[in-house]
């Protein structure tokens, strides 16, 4: 459990600078997708599955990260690298590591959260995704704990209007992933009841939920508010 407190302080801790007007918005991969997805993924954004990184495959054949249309359109190319993801995962992790699972939704902070884990232990994982979706993540835990995997849930709670603000249009705006507006509302009203589905069937010796609010008021930096 030290382990996960670590992790969970140190993406806290990344939220809050990120209040103080530290920016981070999902890097550029440093070179163009070749053949095999799976190992330039892993290559360019390590152990942490996400699901707009994924989506950066797809430049040279059009993909437009501020285009919402085209985030809309290279979604079932994405979510198909993510699912050889996720098998490549299962392949590597051994008994008794961990999977991080992220929760919110759009523009709650979640990758900001996940921008301080780039060094993750060899053996842990994170799938960094909004949990919008019920089957697929109950699949997930369910695979994690017939290897002896250690599943925990991180649940960043942002109001729907400081992540529409500070988190989807600041990201638009800076040129970085774009979400649509009705995926955005969805996101933000399925989580909840996602994630009380799982607490109901999970125990919470077994699924660990820890919610971090992610409502840390912007500080003033050498005068100027940032945020």
């Amino acid at each position: 459990m030290d382990r996960i407190h670590q992790i969970l302080n140190a993406g806290t801790a990344c939220l809050q600078r990120c209040a103080a007007g530290e920016d981070f918005f999902q890097p550029y991969p440093v070179t163009p997708a070749g053949d095999d997805l799976v190992q330039w993924y892993l290559d360019e954004f390590g152990q942490i599955i996400n699901t707009d990184c994924a989506k950066m495959a797809f430049l040279n054949a059009g993909y437009t990260p501020g285009d919402p249309e085209s985030v809309r359109k290279f979604h079932a190319s994405a979510a198909e690298l993510v699912k050889n993801l996720i098998e490549k995962m299962f392949q590597r992790m051994e008994k008794g590591s961990n999977l991080y699972l992220m929760a919110g939704g759009n523009g709650s902070g979640k990758s900001s959260f996940c921008s301080s884990l780039r060094s993750l232990p060899d053996s842990d994982w994170v799938i960094d995704s909004t949990l919008g979706a019920y089957g697929p993540a109950r699949r997930t835990i369910l695979r994690a704990l017939e290897q002896g995997v250690k599943p925990v849930v991180s649940w960043i709670i942002r109001s729907s209007d400081e992540a529409w603000k500070n988190g989807v249009r600041k990201r638009a705006l800076h040129g970085s992933h774009a979400t649509p507006r009705d995926v955005f509302e969805r996101t933000h009203a399925r989580v909840p009841l996602n994630l009380a589905k799982l607490k109901s069937e999970f125990p919470s010796n077994i699924l660990p939920v820890f919610e971090i609010k992610n409502d840390f008021q912007p500080e003033h930096i050498s005068g100027k508010e940032v945020l």
